[in-house]
This record gives C-alpha cells, sequence and structure tokens, in this order.
C-alpha cells in the first residue's frame, strides 16, 4: 500500500490473545533496489479508552514481546492511542518503571507521569489508568506470568509443592492489590435500619458492589441485602454471594432471589450444623410462605455430600407467574475448616453445579455460606477456573481470584484456599487423558 512517498508492504501477522502483531517492509519508492526497513506492529486490542484493561496479563506479555523484539541501536519506541495520553502514557509507565526497578531497585511512578505530564498533558488520563500502572507492576514484580497451560498442570502443581514462597508471593500480591474496604464505602450495611441484616458486623458488603432489593417495597424493610455481585469467567455479574438467611432478613433472601432471576442456589453449609442464627428458607417438602413470597418443594434427592431440592417459587397469590429454582447443598465441609475436607466430594458438588447451570440456560447463581464471603469465594474462583479451563485449555488461578477481589477484597483470603484452587484445577485435569483435547 502506498503512502504518498511510502511503500508499506504487509509481510507477516500473528495473532495473540488481546493483541496482534503485524511485519512490514517499507521503503521510499516502488524500485526494486530501494532500501526496505522492516517495522513490527504490536495492536492491542483489549484495551477500551479512557479505561483499564481488565487484567494485566496480557499487557505483560505485550511488553516482553515489544522489548524482546526491538533492536538496542534502532531508534526509539512509537506508542500510540487514539488521542495518544491515556493508554499511552499508561504503557510507556508501566515499560519504564519495570525497567526502573530492574536497574536501580527502587521505583517512582508519582514523579515519572508528573515528568510525563510536563511534556504532554493527559499522558495517563484517568484514575483507573493509573491504578492499573500500580496494580500491573505489581504483578509483574512479584507474579510474573500467572498463566499455566493446561498440559503443564502437573509440573506446576509439583512446583506448589516444593516452593511455598511461589505460591505466597502471588497471594501476597493480591493482598496488597486490594486492602480492607473502607468504612464510607460501605453505608448501607451500617445504616442503623440494617445493622441486624449482618451475621458478622465485619463482613459488610461493598455499596458498589451489592444487589439493591425491589420486590421488597411490596411488605416493608429497606432495599438492603447482605450480598455481593461477582463476575464469572465471561458473565459480569455472574453470581450473587450472600450470607446464608438470618430469621429476620428470609423475606429478603427470596426477594433477591426473585428480583436478580437467580435459577440455581448453592449452600454451602449443613442445615444440621448451623446455629440459631439461621433462618428457615427452603421446605424439604409441602410449601413456606416468606413475606409476599411462597415456595413450594416438588422434589429432593441425597446424592452422597450433596442434597437437591426442586422448588417453584410464587409471588404473591400469583400462581401463573412461576420461579423454577434448584437448590444445591454441600454437606461435606465442616465449621471449622479453611477449604472442604475432600477434594472428591467437592468435585462432585461442581459437577451438579455445571449441571444447574446448563438447566437454568446458564442463569445468574446465588452461592451462599455463613457470611457470604469465605466459602462463597472459593466457589466462585473455582467455576471460573474450570470455565477457562474448558475455554482456553489454561489455568489461572491469581486472574480468578482478582476478578472476585475487585468485588470483595476478602475472598479467598486464605493461603490453604488459594492453594485448593491449584488443586481443585489438577484434581479437574486429572479426568481428562490428554490436557489439550478440550473443545469450548
Amino acid at each position: 500500500m502506498k503512502y504518498g512517498f511510502v511503500v508499506v508492504e504487509n509481510q507477516h501477522e500473528e495473532e495473540r490473545d488481546f493483541y496482534t502483531i503485524r511485519t512490514f517492509l517499507i521503503n521510499t519508492n516502488d524500485e526494486e533496489d530501494a532500501e526496505k526497513r522492516k517495522v513490527k506492529q504490536f495492536h492491542f486490542t483489549g484495551w477500551p479508552d479512557m479505561q483499564a484493561p481488565e487484567f494485566a496479563g496480557p499487557v505483560l506479555r505485550l511488553l516482553d514481546e515489544v522489548n524482546e523484539y526491538n533492536p538496542s541501536d534502532v531508534g526509539p519506541i512509537v506508542a500510540h492511542c487514539s488521542a495518544g495520553v491515556g493508554r499511552t502514557g499508561t504503557f510507556i509507565t508501566i515499560d519504564s518503571m519495570l525497567k526502573m526497578a530492574k536497574a536501580e531497585g527502587k521505583l517512582d511512578i508519582f514523579n515519572f507521569v508528573s515528568q510525563m505530564r510536563s511534556r504532554r498533558v493527559f499522558m495517563v488520563q484517568t484514575e483507573p489508568q493509573y491504578e492499573f500502572i500500580h496494580d500491573a507492576i505489581l504483578e509483574a514484580l512479584f507474579c510474573n506470568d500467572t498463566t499455566i497451560a493446561n498440559a503443564d498442570m502437573e509440573r506446576t502443581w509439583a512446583h506448589v509443592n516444593r516452593d511455598r514462597a511461589w505460591l505466597s508471593d502471588q497471594h501476597g500480591a493480591l493482598e496488597a492489590m486490594f486492602p480492607p474496604v473502607s468504612v464510607e464505602r460501605c453505608t448501607g450495611g451500617r445504616n442503623p435500619e440494617n445493622v441486624t441484616k449482618n451475621r458478622y458486623p465485619d463482613r459488610i458488603p461493598p455499596d458498589s458492589s451489592r444487589p439493591y432489593l425491589m420486590s421488597i417495597s411490596d411488605s416493608g424493610g429497606t432495599n438492603y441485602i447482605n450480598a455481593t455481585f461477582c463476575n464469572g469467567y465471561s458473565k459480569d455479574n455472574m453470581y450473587l454471594a450472600t450470607q446464608a438467611p438470618l430469621p429476620n432478613t428470609v423475606n429478603d433472601f427470596w426477594c433477591m432471589i426473585y428480583d436478580y432471576k437467580c435459577r440455581t442456589i448453592v449452600a454451602l453449609n449443613d442445615p444440621k450444623k448451623q446455629d440459631k442464627t439461621c433462618g428457615h428458607y427452603c421446605p424439604d417438602e409441602g410449601t413456606l410462605t416468606c413475606g409476599a413470597f411462597t415456595i413450594e418443594a416438588t422434589s429432593m434427592k441425597r446424592i452422597d455430600n450433596v442434597v437437591k431440592r426442586k422448588l417453584k417459587l410464587y409471588k404473591g397469590n400469583n400462581k401463573e407467574e412461576v420461579v423454577n429454582v434448584t437448590q444445591i447443598q454441600y454437606t461435606d465441609w465442616s465449621g471449622k475448616l479453611e477449604r472442604p475436607k475432600s477434594s472428591d466430594s467437592f468435585q462432585q458438588l461442581l459437577r451438579h453445579v455445571e449441571e444447574g447451570r446448563r438447566e437454568s440456560g446458564d442463569q445468574r447463581m446465588a452461592i451462599m455460606c455463613m457470611d457470604g464471603v469465605t466459602r462463597c469465594g472459593l466457589l466462585s474462583a473455582l467455576i471460573s477456573i474450570l470455565d477457562q479451563i474448558k475455554e482456553e485449555q489454561q489455568v489461572d488461578v491469581f486472574q480468578a481470584v482478582k476478578r472476585l477481589r475487585k468485588a470483595r477484597y476478602d475472598m479467598v483470603h486464605s493461603l490453604a484456599q488459594y492453594k485448593f484452587c491449584y488443586e481443585m484445577a489438577r484434581v479437574y485435569l486429572q479426568g481428562f487423558e490428554e490436557y489439550a483435547n478440550f473443545t469450548p
């Protein structure tokens, strides 16, 4: 293609996740003996304008390829976006700070961005981009690339058991990225009207990620429930992580199920072992009335450590508008353990959850435990991890947990749970003879 006096020939193109690499030959005329120069274009396609990418991993991989290719005896790298300031400045800062960290053992993000802005305004244009710089650098320095090919999982599992520091560094980076949320960001749960709706006063969902009840107005009450929207692997707000209902929040719970069209409920506490703070919200047979809602049990089946109930949910006296809900109860997790005692029985639970998702058409799922965080986070992370295994033939525990922590900083909070995510990915993959032979 000719641009004025410059001729550009597209010689080669390589596709990566989130970016494309193109190789061009450039000369200044059409003569065959004219000097041709080779130029590589790295085109990142997963970065929305004025925002930051969801994950740092692809950007860091892009940087590695750019720096590996760029010869030391040539001119500067050309970086651009639509305006040449926001995304461009973010990219330049990450690259420069990683080089500074390697050469000098220190960072100075604030002053570097200030110097760039003295030359061109709006470099690193938005707050999310400035935050992303810190997250990306932290991830690069302490985690490197956390993506693991399915075929490498056995080797990685051996490394996890051999080198505790490797796993601890990953988990520690997550702790640094997501500090405790300030009181000002959790005003709904601390409102005097809602204080009695929390089982634990220190486990309050942020206002930015909690659901707001709508149908509750029919029977009085507030729009608050102790629950959190969490993103799945391929869908935003795929899960509602919620505390097991208190006696005074059973009606709120069914309002949430109804308002947000949840078709599957996964309960991670055995009701026989729960304390008196747990409200009765699910009948084994017959019907149960909870405020404006009626819940009818149509079947119950126990399979080893899983109890599966089929329910019909009605609002008011309207028997024609019925919502079919499946409740999956896991009974093999002692209240004192951070993680399930058996990976085999938890794998059985995951199979039932997957079946429930298929039956519901992959509608939103409610996941509950006593505090709405500890066990909910572990199951949510594992569902995303297994989805990625099937879709991409890769495992990335770090990014799966990071995705959840954007909504709730304390999900998968312990190192034992973080390690369990790797263990369950390995157990899942052991069910396949050839790891690479997955289809989406």
